[in-house]
């Protein structure tokens, strides 16, 4: 596999594990047992923070995005979440002199 990198693999190439996909995200196809590597999520995308066996059901969100999860969420079921993009507001800090 490539030149010594774990992580070598296109998107749509088929995947193993996260760590063989240069995006980061081995995505398990729900419609059958291949998986194959893929983008992370983008804006409104579904989106999951855990792994089974390396592989990911929803790819985590691109680094700007964070995965909201619903609030009435169950447990011992697995539970998607929605990539939103986080607006914090800055508080305004009183500059002081020394």
């Amino acid at each position: 596999m490539g030149d010594g990198d774990n992580n070598d693999a296109n998107n749509g190439e088929t995947c193993i594990q996260n760590i063989r996909c240069k995006s980061g995200c081995c995505r398990r196809d729900s419609s059958n047992c291949e998986s194959y590597c893929t983008n992370k999520g983008s804006e409104n995308d579904w989106c999951h923070t855990q792994t089974f066996l390396g592989l990911y059901n929803e790819c985590p969100c691109l680094p700007d995005l964070t995965c909201v999860f619903p609030k009435n969420m169950k447990v011992f079921k697995i539970t998607y979440g929605l990539c939103k993009k986080i607006v914090v507001k800055k508080k305004l800090t009183k500059r002081g002199f020394f």
